[in-house]
């Protein structure tokens, strides 16, 4: 059995600073929460946030979501 989490990601560049930055935001589908990302890093930890195994699904093993963000700072 499969469980699916949806993201819907959007990035775009910011030409007018002198930097050109880039930003985006991410969104979970299955709960509305929403984050605006102006680092690849950041938009990775809401994606690890929110996929998280939950002891419920079979053969997952339970994690914080401070570990995942932990990870992600590795």
């Amino acid at each position: 059995m499969r469980h699916l989490i949806t993201f819907v990601v959007r990035l775009w560049l910011d030409v007018q600073t002198p930097a050109s930055t880039w930003e985006g935001q991410v969104e979970c589908v299955a709960n509305s929460d929403q984050l605006l990302t102006h680092t690849p890093e950041e938009l990775l930890a809401f994606i690890a946030t929110h996929t998280v195994a939950t002891p419920e699904l079979p053969g997952a093993v339970p994690e914080t979501h401070e570990r995942v963000a932990e990870r992600c700072q590795e």
